[in-house]
This record gives structure tokens, C-alpha cells and sequence, in this order.
């Protein structure tokens, strides 16, 4: 919670971080313009079902990637 309440502070609008950066193209009415954060997932338990998805996504995706290497050493022209 500290860092989401300083990425949102006027302390983090700075070289480092950048927060301030904005684009012309984003509306005035935008979170992001407003600087106010806004929690996509309504639970903890949601966000944590999230965070199992991408975590199963990524070994898939790592698992896939290192046997298409493995078959791609093989492969002679």
C-alpha cells in the first residue's frame, strides 16, 4: 500500500520515476491525468487468482519456448 500511495504522491512527479509524463492524447477526466489509483480487481482473493493465472501462463509459455529451442538445435539444413 506505501508504494502506491507514493506513485500517486506529488513526491514521485520527477525524473526517476516520471509519474508526471503524460501524453497530450490522455483525457483530463483520466485516472491516470488525476493521479488516482484505481484497483481493477473488487477482491484480494481476485487479484491473487490473477497473479496464479500469469504465474501458469509464464512456466507454459517458458516450457514452450525452451522445447521449440531444444527441437530448433536439432533441425539441420
Amino acid at each position: 500500500m506505501a508504494i502506491r500511495n507514493f506513485l500517486m504522491s506529488p513526491a514521485s512527479r520527477n525524473w526517476f520515476f516520471g509519474t508526471g509524463e503524460l501524453s497530450y492524447f490522455w483525457p483530463p477526466e483520466s485516472r491516470l491525468v488525476r493521479h488516482v489509483f484505481y484497483a481493477y480487481e473488487p477482491t484480494r482473493a481476485a487479484f491473487t487468482l490473477g497473479m496464479g493465472i500469469a504465474l501458469a501462463c509464464a512456466i507454459l509459455s517458458a516450457w514452450l519456448g525452451l522445447g521449440w529451442g531444444k527441437w530448433m538445435r536439432e533441425v539441420r539444413r
